[in-house]
């Protein structure tokens, strides 16, 4: 990565971590804003929803990206460590699956319960739910390419949405202290999650791909 580089980064990165930090403080003490998932969530449940997990990860992963782009502009021998570029790959694609999931199911499911599809653009929304995800999806193919990739990296990035998929059939199906929130159950068709979690992991595999190529093509 050049000068200008680092400089991109910075400025991508603090916009990211300013938006999550800004709107995760007003989640918590306020309670979740128009269009979020899990409207009525403050405190610490605030932090259920994947949408907020998903940018709290991605905004710690540019802090570091951020710390360690300063010290690339001030020593000229200093690199960002691979471990760094894989964080925020993670991130990235966490966030995609977010812009994804809002897009081409919560978006038409407002529609079809007589609302506007843009309410999950709504307010605070715009970072969460779009520009975060397109500005990290950006960042980490066209900007941040200072270490390649590999098959481990791409396994690494998927890692935190097979968790989150863990723990909510956890809490949804089996303890049942969640509602189903993502209406991955269409109402309570507990059957039909494995499908949906097959489509949302082949969705998270083939974009954390396209990123992967993206960023290790010269």
């Amino acid at each position: 990565m050049n000068k200008k580089k680092y400089i991109y980064s910075i400025l991508l990165n603090v916009i990211i971590l300013l938006s999550t930090i800004i709107i995760v403080y007003n989640g918590v003490t306020s309670g979740a804003g128009k269009g979020q998932v899990g409207i009525y969530l403050s405190g610490i449940a605030y932090f259920i929803p994947y949408t907020v997990d998903s940018n709290v990860l991605c905004a710690l992963a540019s802090l570091v990206m951020i710390v360690f782009s300063i010290r690339c502009l001030m020593n000229k021998k200093s690199t960002i460590p691979k471990w760094a570029t894989t964080f925020k790959l993670a991130g990235a694609t966490s966030l995609s699956l977010t812009l994804i999931v809002v897009t081409i199911f919560l978006g038409p499911i407002q529609v079809l319960q007589g609302k506007s599809y843009f309410n999950m653009f709504a307010g605070e929304m715009i970072f969460f739910h779009l520009l975060n995800p397109l500005i990290a999806a950006y960042s980490i193919m066209f900007i941040e390419k200072e270490n390649k990739f590999d098959k481990k990296d791409h396994v690494i990035a998927i890692i935190p949405t097979i968790i989150y998929a863990i723990v909510y059939t956890t809490m949804v199906v089996i303890l049942k202290r969640w509602i189903d929130f993502y209406y991955f159950t269409f109402g309570g068709r507990y059957y039909l999650l494995p499908i949906v979690y097959i489509s949302v992991l082949s969705i998270v595999y083939f974009t954390t791909k396209l990123f992967i190529k993206k960023h290790n093509k010269k």
